[in-house]
């Protein structure tokens, strides 16, 4: 899991599992497409923040 700690993107996705045994697999990486905010999420105020973050 470690090479997938700096992804170089702002948004990405990390499907991962943990074994039987206690270890880590990572099933699949993408670059984000599929996220989007939650229902209860201030759509206007995550934009707002990202212009700041990125500005």
């Amino acid at each position: 899991m470690e090479k997938y700690r700096n992804l170089p993107s702002t948004f990405y996705t990390v499907d991962y599992a943990e074994l039987s045994d206690g270890t880590w697999k990572i099933i699949e990486a993408g670059d984000g497409q599929v996220s989007g905010l939650s229902d209860n999420q201030n759509i206007h105020n995550f934009y707002r923040l990202m212009d700041v973050i990125f500005e």
